[in-house]
């Protein structure tokens, strides 16, 4: 797995990082691993659903 931020992630996205968070919230993108700094781990392909 790739370790991102939460902004690397929207970036990738094409969208910012509030509406991440609300997809998140309301069950859009499944809840996703942490590292223990909290950054997140998502698979390289993920980002590509997202937006």
């Amino acid at each position: 797995m790739t370790v991102l931020r939460t902004g690397e992630l929207a970036v990738a996205a094409g969208v910012n990082t509030q509406t991440l968070r609300y997809y998140e919230r309301r069950g859009l993108l499944a809840e996703p691993q942490r590292s223990l700094g909290g950054h997140l781990c998502i698979r390289s392909n993920r980002s590509r659903c997202c937006g």
